[in-house]
């Protein structure tokens, strides 16, 4: 074959995989047991796949094998080291599992903790009950020992912040940064930095703009909420 030959020869092969593709994505492509696939809803593929807590011998000298949280529907984990103690705490995005309380939404932000760098882990926790989606978590532990969190609560009032004094047992009040009383009036996507003593907390976000907040007594309260941005936009 010639060079025209061969480029229409894989013109067609590319045209007739992307409608395959395309078949098996708006689920027209049929299993061996003749039923519908089911769509994916871009959050899980955990019908479609088998977490098997089995530890993967890691490829990086000087690391521990990998391992499974809990099999769960899991997504954007955060994780934070205490600094002065063998601590090490973990918070993620979850789609699946109990609910918190009835009638509560996924996702949910879970929380979970090791005393002993890692090696064990105590059980799953719910950051905090609400009757939104909550998603990406944030989280950083000052020299002290208490840790910071963030999340994403919806969009209204949207990302709140809060903190622990007690290793995650209990945490304070959650703060909002933006609401109907605010400006703005909702929020996206947190991002937290702290000092190491914890002193001076740092509470980045935006509302298509973007915005900081920052405190200087260890997050018991903040100042106003400063636009980082200058175009117009």
């Amino acid at each position: 074959m010639n060079r025209n030959q061969i480029l229409v020869y894989v013109r067609r092969i590319l045209l007739v995989s992307g409608l395959a593709f395309l078949l098996i994505q708006t689920g027209i492509g049929h299993h061996e047991s003749g039923e519908s696939k089911k769509i994916s809803t871009g959050k899980s593929f955990k019908a479609e796949t088998v977490v098997a807590a089995s530890p993967s011998a890691s490829a990086a000298p000087g690391f521990d094998s990998e391992r499974v949280w809990g099999g769960q529907d899991d997504w954007e984990p955060a994780i934070a080291a205490d600094p002065s103690s063998n601590y090490v705490y973990q918070m993620t995005t979850r789609y699946s599992g109990p609910s918190p309380c009835n009638g509560c939404p996924f996702p949910v932000i879970i929380f979970r903790s090791s005393s002993d760098n890692g090696a064990t882990w105590g059980a799953d926790k719910f950051l905090i009950n609400s009757k939104k989606k909550q998603n990406d978590p944030m989280i950083e532990v000052a020299t002290n020992g208490v840790i910071y969190a963030m999340w994403l609560d919806e969009y209204n009032p949207g990302v709140k912040f809060l903190k622990s004094s007690n290793r995650g047992v209990s945490w304070s009040t959650p703060v909002t940064f933006s609401g109907k009383s605010k400006k703005p009036t909702w929020s996206d996507r947190p991002v937290l930095a702290i000092s190491r003593n914890g002193t001076d907390v740092y509470c980045a976000f935006n509302a298509s703009n973007s915005y900081i907040a920052s405190s200087h007594n260890s997050g018991t309260s903040f100042g106003a909420n400063v636009k980082t941005n200058n175009d117009t936009r």
